[in-house]
């Protein structure tokens, strides 16, 4: 199933493009920075610290469950 076909991207208040994805579905980059508002390079800063979600590599891709990203999500607002 081709990749536009599975996800529907909407716009959110602030003009920004985040994905909604079915449940269980795993994002790639790209997607969880653009849901959580945080930069490509913000999330490569944040992997190196040990601060940033648990990643899913498959093969050479690297994927982040909805799940992880609840959890990093729950975590980030405890230390805020």
């Amino acid at each position: 199933m081709p990749a536009s076909s599975r996800r529907v991207r909407i716009k959110d208040s602030d003009d920004s493009r985040a994905p909604v994805l079915a449940p269980g579905e795993l994002m790639c980059i790209h997607e969880w920075c653009a849901l959580n508002k945080i930069s490509l390079r913000g999330f490569y800063n944040l992997n190196a610290r040990g601060e940033g979600p648990a990643i899913t590599r498959l093969g050479r891709s690297v994927r982040i469950s909805q799940e992880s990203n609840a959890r990093w999500q729950q975590q980030m607002t405890e230390v805020a």
